[in-house]
């Protein structure tokens, strides 16, 4: 299940848990002797702040970084709140309301930041590189496709990546040396935006370089060095504007380096390997 999929769940949850402190607040006043009214909520509250946590570190690497910062400051604010049982059911009161407030909040802003188009284009991305790298390992007539365009160079590379892409709705251009949009496949310049916009859901810079195991890391680098030659905005509403990927093709897996973070711009590195070792195996040359 993606962040996307285990949110909707989520969302749902807090927004009942808001529900269920208005509708206590609406029929109950302040008429509430025992505090159990307020001992319920404050005991669904908990639950929820701990799953709000659990969601966090469980989907820590691909959360966007904003969201994930949102979710982990919310988590500290109302962990105290929440967890307070030596209190009077009247200071107690007062902090599942604000805890409840807060709550709704959260809810509200991360629902609107997750759902954005951006992110929607980036998990498909994502998956779509994830699905390229597993049928180089089950199709056996795609492996085979793969190695002879690792054979002929760059080029080919990134014309087989590129309709990879687009088949999960992402369009793929890369920076010529003029710093202008070209596309992968017919290694034209691409200028009318309005036509990739017919068929294609998401539009993504990439960089594609071909490499051993010894020049992948010079490789990455020539790769994120031509992607900063793009200096354009955006292209339209459906153009990836903050991520640049950098792919470096190889026989066998490397270690892509981290995300590096410039100003707005996060470049993406990224290995695909046309002969790659079953995890297992690779956990042993470790």
């Amino acid at each position: 299940m993606s962040y996307h999929d285990h949110w909707k769940l989520l969302a749902a949850r807090l927004r009942g848990l808001s529900r269920a402190g208005e509708m206590f607040i609406n029929y109950s006043g302040n008429h509430d002797p025992d505090g159990g009214g307020i001992h319920y909520l404050q005991e669904l509250a908990q639950k929820v702040t701990a799953d709000l946590d659990g969601f966090s570190k469980r989907f820590s690497h691909s959360l966007p970084a904003d969201a994930k910062a949102d979710i982990d400051a919310m988590v500290s604010s109302i962990g105290p709140l929440v967890n307070d049982q030596s209190s009077s059911t009247g200071t107690r009161r007062i902090q599942v309301g604000v805890a409840l407030l807060k709550l709704a909040g959260v809810e509200s802003e991360l629902t609107y930041a997750l759902s954005s188009d951006q992110e929607r284009i980036r998990s498909r991305l994502e998956r779509a590189f994830a699905h390229l790298q597993r049928l180089l390992v089950v199709d056996a007539g795609i492996a085979a496709n793969w190695r002879t365009a690792f054979q002929k160079g760059e080029r080919a590379c990134e014309q087989l990546g590129g309709v990879q892409l687009l088949h999960h709705g992402i369009w793929a251009y890369k920076i010529d040396a003029a710093g202008e949009r070209t596309d992968l496949v017919f290694q034209e310049p691409a200028r009318e935006v309005e036509t990739v916009e017919k068929f294609a859901d998401g539009m993504v810079l990439t960089e594609w370089k071909v490499a051993s195991a010894a020049n992948a890391a010079a490789k990455f680098a020539e790769a994120r060095s031509q992607a900063k030659r793009y200096a354009s905005g955006a292209l339209s509403g459906t153009d990836l504007t903050n991520y640049r990927y950098a792919v470096v093709v190889t026989e066998k897996q490397v270690g892509p380096p981290p995300n590096i973070e410039e100003g707005q711009i996060i470049f993406r590195h990224l290995n695909i390997a046309i002969d790659p070792n079953t995890p297992s195996i690779d956990s042993k040359r470790v």
